[in-house]
């Protein structure tokens, strides 16, 4: 994203304002998951903590999606997400945005360039599942 705002001269102030919250929110996620590996780490446990909370599912894969909208474009490897909504969870929302970008990231990384990458989020009864 910031490689993108780069690449524009000049830098129209509306798209750096556009551009901000799709930055800021991953970083802050990673803040967080960084604070709590040092917590872990200085605390000499390998356990993962998991802080579950009720979140929409389909909602957190819509913003993992959008996040990585200029790579995808600039790929040319279009993400096509097909979202119940709202899947609701009980789940760690910084895990599951990272099993997301993971996903979604190795998608993108070792996919060859063309073709639409499927994405669907859905619930069946009490389970939840990513496609």
């Amino acid at each position: 994203m910031i490689g993108e705002l780069i690449e524009h001269e000049p830098i129209e102030p509306d798209h750096i304002r556009q551009q901000l919250p799709r930055i800021v929110e991953p970083l802050r996620t990673m803040s967080r998951m960084i604070d709590q590996m040092l917590i872990d780490a200085m605390s000499d446990t390998l356990d993962i903590q998991l802080r579950p909370i009720a979140l929409d599912l389909a909602t957190l894969a819509r913003d993992v999606v959008e996040s990585y909208r200029p790579m995808t474009q600039r790929k040319q490897q279009p993400i096509d997400l097909a979202a119940a909504n709202p899947v609701p969870v009980i789940g760690d929302p910084d895990r599951l945005r990272e099993a997301l970008d993971n996903v979604i990231s190795n998608a993108i990384k070792y996919s060859p360039v063309g073709g639409t990458r499927s994405i669907q989020v859905g619930s069946n009864g009490p389970m939840a599942s990513i496609l």
